[in-house]
């Protein structure tokens, strides 16, 4: 059997990426830049605070491949940023109070200018999240021990040595056994390795502690697909949409698992809605959609989908042969 590949590791928190502007970053910094200069910047935004409750201290980390990081504290308008970033990529760390409350990996292709916009909901509200929204129930206050180990957990696994992680996360639940998300993570750390039977039990563990647990939903769906299982797959990722409506992530899941299962519509469906959530972090729907297209012989529309990709992500590494497609079936203008 498959294990699951790291790249699709859920580390269970979501953040809204948007290709960043030289003048957007100019505010942020407040000093002038050019548009050479390899940034990332973006804004924390804390929603759901009582009036007149402090903010929290939040801490923004950045980790590059080699595992070093830069540490900076959000001004009072909630903007961070970094300089001079590696072309390698790396990963942005949200720490509030202490705890880790997101993390998002940064684009190695695109533009040179990174943003990255952080919203997390602290008391549950009723009515639905925007996009990109951190639930307050997907998140977990450890003790500082538990918090070194799970930082050390996500940190081999970053590494590419998922095995290496899963002693870290055993650590954390003999302490704490309710720790829904360190088992879901643990779920994801077993089955990098190939231990698909271990994987499954942690991620069903995660799920009866939390049996709404979006996150968890959307990692046991990836995983079930790696393991080819994909009825198991739709159900972990349409319970995964209902408990979290603005999950982009679970949304595309879900699109190439009813592409799998010959359910075009369906994927149709799912895979827009998750580019309507997130346009340009889910840009490669597009390149879904447009197989789809052209596997059907609906030549144009695919050929209507490869611009869009390209019109988000420009230095697409199969931009030349996307571009013949193009040429080769125009799309129809819109009457």
């Amino acid at each position: 059997m498959r294990s699951l590949p790291l790249a699709s590791i859920v580390i269970l928190l979501f953040a809204l990426i948007s290709i960043a502007q030289v003048d957007g970053i100019r505010t942020a910094t407040g000093m002038p830049l050019s548009v050479d200069a390899r940034i990332v910047y973006g804004r924390i935004a804390i929603e759901g605070l009582e009036s007149g409750a402090k903010l929290p201290r939040i801490n923004v980390i950045l980790l590059d491949r080699r595992l070093q990081s830069n540490r900076t504290t959000i001004d009072r308008d909630g903007y961070f940023y970094f300089r001079d970033v590696s072309a390698d990529g790396g990963t942005v760390v949200v720490e509030i109070e202490g705890t880790e409350v997101a993390r998002q990996t940064l684009m190695t292709v695109g533009p040179k200018q990174q943003r990255m916009d952080f919203y997390v909901t602290v008391p549950l509200k009723h009515g639905q999240a925007k996009p990109g929204t951190i639930s307050a129930k997907n998140l977990y206050d450890r003790g500082k021990d538990n918090a070194s180990l799970m930082s050390k957990a996500i940190e081999a696994i970053e590494n590419k040595k998922p095995e290496k992680a899963v002693p870290h996360l055993t650590k954390i639940l003999e302490t704490d056994p309710a720790d829904h998300p360190a088992w879901a993570i643990l779920g994801a750390a077993y089955s990098a390795t190939g231990d698909a039977e271990n994987a499954e039990k942690a991620f069903l563990k995660a799920l009866k502690i939390r049996p709404d647990s979006a996150p968890a939903l959307t990692s046991l769906g990836s995983f079930y697909m790696s393991q080819k299982r994909f009825e198991p797959a739709i159900e972990a990722l349409e319970k995964a949409i209902v408990a979290e409506p603005s999950s982009a992530s679970a949304f595309r899941l879900l699109g190439e698992v009813y592409l799998q299962v010959r359910k075009g519509s369906k994927a149709i469906l799912a895979l827009n809605e998750a580019i309507r959530l997130q346009p340009k972090e889910m840009a490669d729907c597009h390149m879904l959609l447009a197989k789809l297209y052209d596997i059907a012989g609906a030549r144009h529309l695919a050929s209507a989908e490869f611009t869009l990709l390209l019109e988000k992500v420009p230095d697409h590494p199969e931009k030349n042969k996307i571009k013949q497609y193009i040429k080769d079936n125009p799309p129809q203008p819109d009457k």
